[in-house]
């Protein structure tokens, strides 16, 4: 089958030549290994993340090709637009190194606690979307302590973006595959009246404690 590593007899034209890969091919599969393998040296800072892979690349080098095309040039690498999204289509783009540090959201760091993270990490630990740390530190202008402690009112944001991490384009998808009414998904936005094997469950499903 065409991507699966160790297997490049089927890849497109120009990316298996006299036993070796192309780069985008080795993109590709460090992408899926910093994401899938626990063994990988930086696995903890995507796969025990929540970050992940969509379906649509997971298992196919060709789908990942003709969507992100060749890569420009020997400074791009693969870059996620949004660090607490997940590797698909609408989220990913080769990119130089100035242009990664472009986003300065990515470069913040909070020290809370005696502990220093950057602000996507930090989001991701309390339950809150980017934007909404964000928000609440240069918008609202809240300490970190408060920002980063006072619970969210709405947890719907937050899951939106564990729908997505999980490899599903939207929340009716993620509801029809796993046979969820969308009633018990709107009680766990609001935290209220859900069983706890319920809540288990969506938390196994999401990668995530919910």
């Amino acid at each position: 089958m065409a991507g699966v590593p160790g297997n490049t007899n089927n890849l497109k034209h120009g990316h298996a030549r006299d036993g070796r890969v192309s780069s985008e091919y080795k993109a590709w599969d460090s992408m899926k290994n910093r994401c899938l393998n626990p063994n990988a040296p930086n696995f903890k800072y995507y796969g025990a993340r929540g970050i992940k892979v969509c379906k649509r690349w997971l298992t196919s080098f060709d789908n990942f090709i003709a969507d992100m095309g060749a890569r420009p040039s020997s400074e791009h690498s693969l870059d996620r637009r949004k660090n607490h999204l997940g590797y698909s289509p609408g989220n990913c783009r080769w990119a130089t190194p100035v242009e990664q540090q472009g986003n300065t959201r990515n470069n913040v760091r909070l020290t809370h606690k005696g502990r220093t993270m950057i602000l996507t990490d930090w989001a991701h630990e309390v339950g809150l979307t980017v934007d909404a740390l964000w928000n609440r530190l240069n918008v609202t202008k809240w300490s970190v302590e408060r920002a980063l402690t006072e619970p969210a009112r709405n947890k719907l944001p937050q899951l939106l973006v564990l729908v997505q991490n999980a490899g599903y384009p939207n929340v009716n998808a993620f509801l029809k595959a796993n046979s969820i009414s969308p009633a018990t998904f709107y009680k766990l936005a609001s935290g209220k009246g859900l069983r706890p094997a319920t809540r288990a469950r969506l938390s196994s499903l999401l990668g995530v404690e919910v």
